[in-house]
């Protein structure tokens, strides 16, 4: 319960925070209020499983910035999906490689932005 409270004290205080940006500042970083919101309230889990995902495609921040949009999807993406068991034994090493495609909602464009990123 306590872990509960501190996450949704942590969501409010990142909530305040987004929405006390400028416009100038949303324009710097090229993101919208709502796509910063989905980023800076998505649960801690969410964005570890998300970034975990990624890079067993090769992707690192790098690729997050470079192409911070789809990836903003990609979170909202995963905070949504059903299949976290698969997920997790995913990548914890016990699923067939290519299996990610039948359960991932990500898993196509982590995909093509790793191709991308190979030339």
């Amino acid at each position: 319960m306590m872990e509960w409270l501190k996450q949704q004290h942590e969501q409010n205080r990142q909530r305040a925070e987004v929405e006390a940006m400028s416009e100038p500042d949303l324009n710097d970083i090229d993101l919208s209020r709502g796509e910063l919101m989905t980023v800076a309230t998505a649960p801690e889990d969410v964005l570890v499983r998300q970034q975990a995902m990624a890079a067993r495609f090769g992707l690192d921040t790098g690729d997050f910035n470079e192409h911070r949009h789809e990836m903003v999807a990609a979170v909202g993406a995963c905070a949504h999906c059903k299949a976290t068991g698969e997920c997790k034994h995913y990548l914890a090493g016990k699923a067939r490689p290519e299996a990610v495609m039948d359960f991932c909602p990500n898993g196509e464009l982590y995909s093509a932005l790793s191709a991308d990123r190979r030339g």
